[in-house]
This record gives structure tokens, sequence and C-alpha cells, in this order.
């Protein structure tokens, strides 16, 4: 087993090809969220209301080892890092790394690009002190689940 950050909440793990997040930080492939966002018109782990309009791409740096890494601390994410997207931007870094050097400092500016953002623009996308729902408990999952069941007590 990878001891490794994997920039996807897929139940296969697989790493997105083309990465896209919502704005509660949750990563999917492109050609796989813009399908169902466009079909189902709900996040498909939370079951909350989602538009196109609402994802953007992640931009994830990695290194020679093709591991994925902060480009700030040069660190390689594990499943214990703390890790954020900026939304304008979709530039991703280590918590620390925007912690120390954007929001102790109140420069709210990109680290690699310098453009400007808000503080609500920091979306977490791992931390291991606060986890996920768990796979069972997706939305597409516990509706597929729950048409399942309709459709097992209507035959």
């Amino acid at each position: 087993m990878s001891h490794h950050f994997s920039p996807s909440p897929s139940p296969s793990s697989q790493p997105a090809a083309d990465p896209y997040a919502t704005p509660d930080g949750y990563i999917f492939d492109l050609v796989n969220i813009i399908p169902w966002v466009k079909k189902h018109k709900r996040h498909p782990v939370t079951g909350v209301p989602l538009s196109l309009s609402d994802i953007f791409p992640v931009h994830f740096t990695r290194n020679e080892e093709k591991n994925v890494i902060c480009p700030i601390t040069r660190r390689v994410f594990t499943p214990h890092s703390k890790v954020v997207v900026i939304r304008k931007t979709g530039n991703v870094y280590s918590f620390d790394a925007v912690n120390e050097m954007n929001i102790r400092m109140r420069n709210y500016a990109d680290l690699l690009t310098d453009e400007p953002y808000g503080k609500s623009d920091i979306i977490i996308i791992q931390d291991p002190t606060h986890p996920r729902v768990k796979v069972s408990e997706y939305y597409h999952i516990s509706e597929k689940n729950s048409s399942d069941d309709a459709e097992t007590s209507t035959s």
C-alpha cells in the first residue's frame, strides 16, 4: 500500500488525469464530474446542489519520482498531510506553507503566481484530523442503494 497522497476521492484511488475540485474540496476527474453534474445537478459525494460553474481545475506539483508535493516546501504529501487548494488558481499547497506565508502574514496572494485571493479561496482537500465521509456514505452510492431497495420492494 502506498503511503503517498493520492489526488482522488474515488474508491479506486486512481489519480485523476484532469483533476477538478468542488467548493468543499473533493477532487474528481473532469471526464467523470461533468456528465454527473449535467445529469444529476448534485455533488456526487454530499448530494448538495452543484453546477458546472462551481468546479475548477486543480494543479498538482510532482517531484522527479512522480510523487505529489508542495511546490513551496518540496515535501511529499502523505495521508498525514494537511493539503489545500487555492480556488482562484487551482494550485495545491501544504496547509503549513499557506498558513506561514499567507494567513499569518495576511498576504493573500498565490505562492506561485502572486495572484490575489481571499481567505475563503483556501479550500482544504485533505485534513487527517477531520476525515471525510466513508465511501459507503457517498451520495451517489447511497442513492443507488436506495433506488435498488425501492426496485426490490416493488418487484
